[in-house]
């Protein structure tokens, strides 16, 4: 990363290429929602009414099981 006389900020990959201010944009399949249906459909994704609902019923949070599953190191038999 470099800073430009304007203040801009420049990045760029490890190797030196500049990185481009937008990504490019990905390129859609002439009907998106089939297509992200066919891969759901290969990768086993079921997407029905209750899918985005939270399974939490109130408990209280487990912080000690929380670092335990989140944290690298917590748990070195991993």
């Amino acid at each position: 990363m470099t800073r430009e006389a304007d203040e801009t900020l420049r990045f760029y990959e490890p190797d030196g290429t500049p990185l481009l201010e937008v990504p490019p944009l990905a390129l859609l399949d002439s009907n998106p929602v089939d297509a992200i249906r066919i891969v759901n459909d290969q990768e086993g994704v079921r997407i029905g009414p209750k899918t985005g609902l939270s399974e939490w019923r109130g408990e209280r949070f487990d912080t000690g099981w929380a670092i335990d599953v989140l944290h690298p190191r917590a748990n070195p038999a991993c």
